[in-house]
């Protein structure tokens, strides 16, 4: 993801699901310099994002996914879909994943 329309839509998916951690534009530039970061169209239409964190000497050996979908586009497989190809990323890593675990925020019923 290198384009600014990817990083601005990048960032508005984040930022709408996560407010507690809003970040700007060029947190979202520094990030992609060292994750792999994607967003998700259906035609024009922006549905969710997702990243792939490599291992690091803070998380261990291990990589972690995250896949995040718009409200008004939830309960479609959409999120599945989407981790799923964030899964196939991460193993082209050749790295252990995380363990799975889903963190709900207040913003997502």
């Amino acid at each position: 993801m290198d384009d600014d329309a990817s990083i601005h839509d990048w960032r508005y998916v984040h930022n709408l699901i996560i407010p507690g951690d809003v970040l700007s534009l060029d947190g979202v530039r520094a990030r992609t310099g060292r994750n792999r970061m994607e967003v998700a169209y259906l035609g024009d239409v922006l549905l969710g994002c997702t990243t792939v964190r490599p291992p690091t000497g803070d998380n261990g050996a291990t990589a972690t996914v995250i896949a995040r979908v718009l409200p008004g586009y939830r309960r479609r497989g959409l999120g599945t879909r989407l981790h799923e190809h964030a899964l196939v990323q991460a193993r082209a890593l050749d790295t252990p994943l995380a363990r799975p675990r889903h963190r709900w925020h207040a913003s997502i019923r």
